[in-house]
């Protein structure tokens, strides 16, 4: 793996990364010599953001077009910083008097804590976003597409982007959505079909 660049910024994790005697990993300011860790095996090391990583032997120049404290992510430079997100420390949202949700967003996804009491109705709507829900206490019914789909606790439902659906909660409901891109009518507040 010399010369190449490795590299997930984001907390980096290498798995058992086969090296040759004499590359050096480097993590920003942070050097290891390969030959030193159990013969070239490099079982997993970690690194925090804003850090280039490349394998290389010692004393050979970046790869081109890289400079020491470059980001990389899958290959595309980036300003992202890692964040530590605690449900207990994020405030609950009421959107209606029947469903509160927290709100966690990254750069192209969204993962959403949603509490619905029994009763509580979702309006039929569609969204760009990919949605993944999974219901950790409770039951939704879906409608989607004139079929009925009830998840239960334990169960995943994945609707594609623009797929029309409605829920409806069977008893007081805890549930997980994850959505990308992000539902930016989430954040700005003009999600106006909860309210229909």
């Amino acid at each position: 793996m010399d010369g190449e660049q490795l590299g997930r910024i984001q907390t980096v994790e290498l798995y058992t990364a086969r090296l040759t005697r004499g590359a050096r990993l480097t993590c920003g300011r942070t050097r290891l010599n390969v030959g030193s860790v159990n013969g070239g095996c490099l079982h997993r090391l970690s690194c925090s953001t804003r850090h280039i990583i490349d394998v290389r032997p010692d004393g050979a120049p970046p790869a081109p077009g890289r400079q020491a404290g470059d980001d990389i992510i899958g290959g595309h430079m980036s300003t992202q910083t890692v964040r530590l997100h605690r449900w207990d420390e994020i405030a609950l949202e009421k959107v209606t008097e029947m469903l509160s949700r927290k709100l966690v967003t990254g750069e192209r996804e969204m993962i959403a804590q949603i509490y619905l009491k029994r009763g509580c109705l979702v309006p039929m709507h569609s969204h760009e976003s990919e949605q993944m829900t999974y219901i950790l206490q409770g039951a939704l019914r879906f409608l989607i597409g004139g079929e009925e789909i009830t998840v239960r606790e334990g169960e995943v439902l994945h609707i594609p982007s623009w797929v029309e659906h409605q829920a409806e909660a069977l008893d007081d409901t805890f549930e997980l959505d994850v959505f990308s891109p992000i539902r930016q009518d989430w954040l700005d507040h003009t999600d106006e079909y909860f309210h229909r």
